[in-house]
């Protein structure tokens, strides 16, 4: 990451472009995490809200431009008042003036408390990751090198990166989130209602210079006395096509920037992935039902959620069973690229090349992700160890993070969303006119048989409503 050594100048070099929209759809059981998760799932590509600082400095200086145009205007409408001796007018427009001075150097203050705290926050978040990088290569080489007095090395330097990185945690946790709209997160409290939040220009890994649009759409979990299932199903359901509808039905662009046609690529509402949370050890019946009602709509990807619970071999064991139960039920879950989830084994063989018992089964066909979340700090302690969020030995949420992001799976996953979206409004087509077709097939039966009735009663003489009146033959 490029240092400013001007604090005070615009940090043009690091500064991200958001490229495109992506959405993600949280759905599974009531009480297996999925709001912790949400608050979770990318706060490590940008921890100390860096891009959110930038995006607040970029806003705020909008705000000085349209206060000084304001001022400009003001300063001439006060000469014409002068002009036509408008006493009274110009009374109120310099009142006006002066207000919009007092905002002026009320804003030129805030920006200038931003760009100190942005500053700050690139130097003591660079010095850290440089460290903390410097250390684990560091371990590494003493591992490589063999030996008894190495490996103690090795352990002593890998304790001094688990410290580095829970002072970057603690830090974090230090700074009120500043790239969340649509208010905190407070994974305290179950999720009663559809919910959203919108990260900004989020990195797509650490240190890039792209960015996307996250849009996390939390949803109420199902199984349960407070929501109930039905609501829950209701509530997903209900989302997920208001979201393909509005995608369908966009007839004019929102953006001065984009066409129609662009924007529908680039910048749509549509569920791109829909990360569905399944329990450990075993699934439920309203697992099955509600995944057969959504994968024909959104791309399905199969989490196990509090997978802390299970053991190495429990959890390659259930996903087995998982990919099975799938098979059965004929239910469509999205595969990522092969040679992205090889690119992600390789980073992470790469990263703890020493670790000769590290073998993952990341999520190929029809194989679900193991991941855990935590509130606190990304650890979740207990009396055997402390489990991370981030470490591949625990959780398969950084492979599911670099797969999805790093690696490009949202560029794919966005084509499929498109293409189910597509296909949803062929099978509405075709539902509408089978629809028009039988209620033609029954006006036209209608007709028939009154020109039946009509014909019997010049022929026989009754009405032909029923067989009592039929004459005798």
């Amino acid at each position: 990451m490029l240092l400013n050594p001007f604090p005070f100048l615009p940090l043009r070099r690091t500064d991200l472009v958001s490229k495109e929209s992506f959405n993600i759809l949280f759905v599974g059981e009531s009480g297996l995490g999925k709001s912790t998760l949400q608050a979770d799932i990318f706060r490590e590509l940008d921890p100390m809200d860096v891009q959110a600082l930038k995006q607040k400095i970029a806003e705020k200086r909008k705000i000085i431009d349209d206060v000084v145009d304001q001022k400009h205007r003001t300063e001439r409408e006060i000469q014409m008042a002068k002009a036509e001796e408008d006493d009274q007018r110009g009374f109120r427009l310099r009142e006006e003036q002066e207000e919009l001075k007092q905002q002026m150097e009320t804003e030129e203050r805030e920006l200038a408390r931003l760009r100190v705290d942005l500053s700050s926050r690139l130097d003591y978040e660079v010095g850290l990751r440089r460290e903390i990088r410097e250390l684990r290569e560091a371990s590494n080489k003493e591992r490589e090198l063999g030996g008894k007095q190495n490996f103690l090395a090795a352990g002593v330097l890998k304790r001094e990166v688990e410290c580095l990185e829970d002072e970057l945690i603690s830090l974090c946790q230090s700074i009120p989130s500043t790239r969340a709209s649509g208010g905190p997160i407070d994974t305290q409290q179950q999720t009663l209602d559809v919910q959203t939040r919108h990260l900004r220009s989020m990195p797509l890994y650490h240190g890039a210079r792209e960015a996307l649009d996250v849009e996390l759409i939390d949803t109420p979990g199902y199984g349960d006395l407070v929501v109930g299932t039905e609501n829950s199903f209701k509530a997903v359901h209900g989302e997920v096509h208001r979201r393909i509808r509005q995608h369908l039905e966009k007839t004019e662009p929102s953006r001065s920037d984009l066409s129609l046609d662009a924007e529908k690529i680039f910048f749509n509402p549509l569920v791109h992935a829909c990360l569905f949370f399944i329990g450990p050890h075993r699934m439920k019946r309203d697992d099955i039902e509600l995944m057969r009602q959504l994968h024909k709509l959104v791309p399905l990807v199969v989490v196990v959620a509090k997978s802390d619970t299970m053991t190495v071999e429990e959890t390659r064991d259930y996903k087995k069973t998982v990919k099975a139960k799938l098979k059965q039920e004929q239910i469509e879950t999205y595969t990522f690229d092969a040679k992205a989830i090889s690119a992600v084994e390789s980073k992470q063989q790469e990263e703890l090349r020493t670790d000769e018992d590290f073998n993952p089964l990341y999520g190929g066909e029809g194989i679900p992700w193991a991941v855990i979340g935590a509130k606190h700090g990304g650890k979740r302690c207990y009396k055997w160890g402390t489990a991370n969020t981030n470490d591949p030995h625990h959780s398969e949420l950084p492979a599911l993070r670099d797969v999805m992001l790093r690696f490009g799976g949202w560029k794919t996953l966005k084509e499929c969303a498109a293409r189910k979206a597509d296909q949803f409004a062929r099978d509405q087509a075709q539902q509408e006119e089978q629809r028009r077709l039988h209620a033609e097939s029954e006006r036209e039966a209608l007709l028939q048989k009154r020109k039946n009735r009509s014909l019997c009663a010049r022929i026989f003489g009754y009405s032909g409503d029923s067989d009592a009146d039929q004459p005798m033959l």
